[in-house]
């Protein structure tokens, strides 16, 4: 009987250890906010003769997201100036569930039925957001000659990250907030590589443009970071579907 005892008493206490161990040893994953938003480009090679059907969807699928996805911000589509087979998408969601929930409505799907399988190439950027800025105003620009667009890609010399996003982002937020024909800057760094910049600019018009460059805060961001970038690329745009909610204000922590 002492003998049973025993045995019964070592098996608990084997128990109680392992317990506590295990206890001590789970890790427990930790949850992550879905906070960020998601900012997207695109470069996609259309045919001249698949242009149409991509603009009609696209303008389909562009509507009814931001009209009816609280999550879809802004979403933008335009022809490369000089060549005109090459088309640009930029795209911004509140998140990446926003952005996921998005890839499988109806619009979405049918524009990648009508065009997906005619689009000769393509590349697509991830990219960090660092500023994401509207008017209050909603944007819905279709094929405006007026409009002027730019996608600027800056190459920021190393050790320089910190300092030139502290000037662009001051610059940004001054643009915005003080100039009524800067309609929209988005700006973010590639993934896995944060000197690579990519900056997409809606303008009202050529005039606007011109007064933006000659403000006192462009100048001021122009000075300030002349050291500071090794290579600067603009492409200008044609506004073909220019889109957003309105009252996009994030700015990445610093």
């Amino acid at each position: 009987m002492k003998k049973r005892w025993l045995t019964l008493v070592s098996a608990s206490l084997a128990c109680v250890m392992w317990a506590t161990i295990s206890a001590k040893t789970t890790t427990v994953e930790e949850v992550v906010p879905d906070v960020t938003p998601v900012y997207n480009l695109f470069t996609f090679e259309v045919a001249d003769e698949v242009q149409p059907a991509f603009y009609e969807t696209g303008y389909q699928n562009f509507t009814q997201s931001l009209a009816n996805e609280p999550g879809s911000w802004a979403m933008n589509a335009g022809n490369n100036l000089t060549d005109n087979q090459l088309v640009y998408v930029a795209e911004v969601y509140e998140n990446n569930k926003a952005y996921e929930s998005h890839k499988k409505s109806p619009q979405y799907n049918a524009f990648v039925d009508a065009v997906g399988r005619h689009l000769n190439s393509r590349a697509f950027y991830s990219l960090e957001p660092v500023a994401l800025l509207t008017k209050e105003e909603p944007l819905q620009i279709v094929d405006e000659d007026q409009v002027l667009v730019n996608l600027a890609k800056v190459t920021v010399k190393s050790g320089y990250n910190d300092d030139f996003t502290r000037v662009v982002v001051d610059e940004m937020k001054q643009s915005i907030a003080t100039e009524p024909g800067v309609l929209a800057m988005y700006a973010g760094r590639v993934k896995g590589d944060r000197n690579t910049w990519y900056f997409f600019e809606i303008y009202e018009n050529e005039a606007a443009y011109a007064k933006h460059r000659n403000t006192w805060a462009f100048k001021w961001y122009i000075s300030e970071t002349k050291d500071m970038v090794a290579e600067k690329l603009v492409t200008p745009i044609k506004a073909k579907l220019m889109m957003h909610k309105g009252h996009i204000n994030y700015e990445a922590d610093r």
